[in-house]
């Protein structure tokens, strides 16, 4: 079945329980169902960056109704550290419903020979030998690699921090085709409540929608989800690939949201080319030093936190960044340590001063309505 349904959200709960019957997808007892949601930054699901915590709690829940067994799992990006997870409230999320939670960049892994070109041998985590079900809830949004984000490239978040380099040097876009027909995915519901536009997937701004998108392929999902935002899907590099692959069902009928929405699309050559030059010296480097150093070119030129104390007018009586840190990185002493959040740089400090005293550093940077 390629259709794909369109909710509007109203009670999380009750349009899981629409899609699923809409959808004919069942749940028997006793299975274990594996969701991967987008957790892979540290900003909350109204910035439009990750998947909003009371959808993925509606579906724990369902599937909990149905007597089969809900894990979750995630694995941050390069230039993030697993403090994420607390920052986000996914350790309340398991305690309250008392789940297993799997910390991807942790886990266990297994290689698995493939006629893919690109993964002949791809390293994978252990818990998809155990599930019996993946259910894959990404957040919609623009990228700046690959123009778009969604369920087809949400999988990137299953693997090892090698096999995601691959990818960026054979290329994004055949890369994310092959990696879905490696790790089929049995429903995704896209979490288009609040979407990001422009300067995604961590700092573009956001536009509240209020919709969600699901379907059983995960290629007629993204492609619907594309033409739901007014973008044209042959602008994206792997739904381009996939419609010339026949992944994309010829009867996939249309999907325009009805009022008006402009969403911008990023484009930048040079990003994508420094972005590739990052990961190919760092293939070289850890040939031959056995150590990899993509964090610290983050950390280095990717995007950072600044105190003006010239800006901070009554800087420490005003205490709204320090009381919103969640690491500690601001002090009334030494102003913001950067050290202390580098692997974190979730900008909550830039959201709420009053006074613009956060200047932000680095080759990309954030909208002017992401907060």
């Amino acid at each position: 079945m390629s259709g794909v349904k369109i909710v509007k959200i109203k009670d999380y709960k009750e349009n899981v329980r629409e899609i699923f019957s809409a959808l004919n997808f069942k749940i028997v007892s006793g299975e274990k169902i594996l969701i991967k949601p987008n957790l892979v930054l540290p900003r909350e699901a109204a910035t439009g960056a990750t998947t909003d915590l009371d959808l993925i709690s509606a579906l724990i829940e369902i599937i909990k109704e149905n007597k089969a067994i809900p894990i979750l799992a995630e694995g941050v990006g390069y230039e993030f550290d697993s403090r994420v997870f607390s920052i986000l409230g996914i350790d309340k999320l398991v305690r309250k419903h008392d789940i297993q939670f799997i910390d991807l960049r942790r886990s266990k892994t297994f290689f698995k020979k493939t006629p893919s070109p690109i993964f002949k041998k791809i390293e994978l985590p252990e818990i998809l030998k155990e599930v019996h079900k993946i259910i894959n809830v990404p957040k919609l949004k623009t990228h700046m690699l690959t123009g778009f984000s969604c369920g087809l490239k949400n999988l990137i978040g299953l693997l090892p921090l090698k096999e995601r380099r691959k990818m960026h040097l054979f290329g994004l876009a055949r890369s994310i085709v092959e990696l879905n027909l490696i790790i089929p995915t049995h429903l995704t519901i896209v979490d288009a409540s609040v979407i990001m536009h422009g300067k995604g997937p961590a700092f573009g701004d956001r536009i509240k929608l209020g919709y969600l998108l699901a379907g059983l392929n995960v290629f007629a999902v993204d492609f619907s989800a594309a033409q739901f935002l007014n973008i044209n899907p042959l602008e994206i590099g792997h739904l381009k690939i996939a419609k010339k692959r026949g992944l994309i069902p010829e009867d996939q009928k249309r999907q325009t949201k009805t009022e008006d929405l402009s969403v911008v699309l990023p484009k930048n050559r040079f990003y994508n080319l420094l972005y590739w030059l990052v990961y190919f010296f760092d293939y070289l480097q850890e040939k031959i030093t056995k150590k990899t150093s993509i964090a610290w070119w983050h950390r280095r030129f990717g995007m950072r936190p600044k105190l003006d104390i010239k800006k901070c007018h009554s800087f420490p009586a005003c205490r709204d960044c320090l009381d919103i840190c969640p690491v500690g990185a601001i002090k009334k002493e030494t102003g913001l340590d950067f050290k202390k959040c580098a692997y974190i740089r979730c900008l909550k400090c830039f959201e709420v001063c009053p006074y613009e005293a956060i200047i932000i550093k680095g080759i990309s940077r954030p909208g002017q309505n992401n907060g």
